[in-house]
């Protein structure tokens, strides 16, 4: 996989909707992103790998930064079509990637690691990629402190029954706050952590509801929550968006790591 899979959805009669809500998500976030990998030693000139690249939101606005077309990996095809106008694109597996050791000096994961199972296998692989000194960097969410104010009456069984869905699947809806600590186990030296908060007053608040949580991407298992009660906590949250006097927050957490001169014995200890 190319980090997507598990505990990601997507048919491919939504295909083109998901592809035009993940560029949608990319642009309404991207200069508090900008600003975190800039900070992570992202630098003009470097080689950079997006791992589960999707349709390539986030490569077309890193190539300007960087002066030259990053690469992307993604499995799914249909995603991939659209990123190419970005990049170099290959369909590839993120636990086995199609790059000589040392071939890129930074690594991203978008989004990614939240809906893997095999997080550790995708986190050794890309310091494989990445050259000594080069980074890797992680950006995710910790769902738990998604909230709402007032909050919807059915947002809290909404909230748990997506939760426990996605981590049936293999996924980790609350992998944001162990980004750090993930990309220590896989042999990497953290440099830094940055909190990206992202509320209604950063997007608007349909905006937030429809590309930030994406109920179109989203399973909730109906021995969880019966189908007809999910729907209807979607259209309570979408009914409170029409409010003036509502409150969304997300959290996000920005973690980057470099590969050391010893990563080989680090990553087998």
């Amino acid at each position: 996989m190319s980090g997507r899979g598990g505990s990601y959805h997507q048919t491919g009669a939504e295909a083109e909707d998901e592809a035009a809500r993940l560029r949608r998500q990319a642009a309404a976030i991207w200069g508090r992103e900008r600003d975190a990998l800039l900070a992570a030693g992202l630098a003009a000139g470097q080689r950079l790998l997006e791992v589960g690249c999707g349709p390539g939101g986030v490569l077309e606005r890193v190539a300007r930064d960087l002066g030259r077309a990053p690469v992307g990996v993604d499995l799914d095809p249909q995603l991939l079509v659209r990123a190419r106008a970005a990049g170099p694109v290959a369909r590839a597996d993120g636990a086995a990637l199609p790059f000589a050791d040392g071939a890129f000096d930074f690594v991203l994961f978008r989004l990614v690691l939240r809906h893997a199972p095999r997080r550790a296998e995708l986190l050794r692989e890309a310091a494989r990629v990445v050259r000594p000194g080069g980074v890797v960097c992680a950006v995710d969410v910790d769902e738990s402190a998604t909230a709402f104010d007032p909050e919807p009456p059915a947002w809290p069984a909404l909230k748990g029954a997506l939760a426990q869905s996605a981590v049936r699947r293999g996924g980790d809806p609350f992998v944001g706050r162990r980004l750090r600590r993930l990309l220590v186990e896989a042999g990497l030296v953290p440099t830094q952590t940055v909190a990206l908060p992202v509320t209604t007053e950063d997007v608007p608040p349909a905006a937030f509801v429809e590309t930030m949580l994406a109920p179109a991407a989203r399973t909730v298992d109906p021995d969880l929550l019966d189908p007809a009660a999910v729907r209807g906590a979607w259209d309570a949250l979408r009914e409170w968006c029409t409010g003036t006097a509502g409150f969304g927050y997300a959290l996000g957490w920005m973690a980057g790591a470099r590969k050391p001169d010893d990563w080989a014995t680090r990553a087998r200890t």
